[in-house]
């Protein structure tokens, strides 16, 4: 979710990627090399071409080079995960503020639909959290202990992907809300 992701390595320099693989970004540090990757997809890519020279070069071979590497690597997987599971959190917590508040079920799967709605349209964190009060306002004042962490990524546009992140808070919400759609649908018995 970070727009590029740089992973520090100390003790690798730029001189060690004569014998391995070379992200498409490096860099010298002081105590190092610094690696910099375009997103999630491209930093994981990597991760599995360095794991495929392991496999190549079998136990014997193994490289201290590369052990150091995909050790970062892990943390800048972590880093992301974590972004990830503060989406989901927040998703789970305004579906619970959706479905615990009275009313029928009929008014809160529309609300829910109207929230996914109008996230799918905002183009910033700013839009987004207004477009979660204008879709909740009449279940009242929503509080929640999860919008903290998701609004420090959401209105950070200098190091993460708005957009990717607002791509994940609504497929987590049409999830939440497919799930309980389809678990709600109960089979009609024959009652002769």
């Amino acid at each position: 979710m970070r727009i590029e992701i740089e992973v520090p390595v100390a003790g690798v320099y730029i001189t060690d990627f004569d014998q391995i693989a070379a992200p498409a970004f490096l860099e010298e540090s002081e105590d190092g090399v610094k690696l910099s990757f375009l997103g999630i997809e491209a930093l994981k890519s990597y991760q599995s071409e360095l794991l495929v020279e392991d496999e190549a070069a079998g136990f014997e071979g193994r490289n201290e080079i590369r052990a150091k590497i995909k050790k970062e690597l892990k943390k800048g997987i972590s880093e992301n995960l974590a972004i990830m599971d503060s989406i989901r959190n927040y998703a789970e917590a305004l579906f619970t503020f959706v479905y615990d508040r009275e009313g029928h079920r009929e008014d809160k799967k529309q609300i829910l639909n109207n929230l996914i709605e109008n996230i799918t349209f905002t183009e910033n964190g700013l839009e987004l959290e207004e477009a979660v009060k204008e879709s909740t306002y009449e279940l009242g004042p929503m509080v929640l202990s999860y919008k903290l962490t998701f609004k420090n990524y959401s209105f950070n546009t200098l190091d993460f992907d708005f957009q990717a992140i607002k791509e994940q808070l609504v497929a987590d919400l049409a999830n939440l809300r497919d799930a309980f759609i389809a678990n709600t649908k109960k089979p009609k018995t024959d009652t002769k």
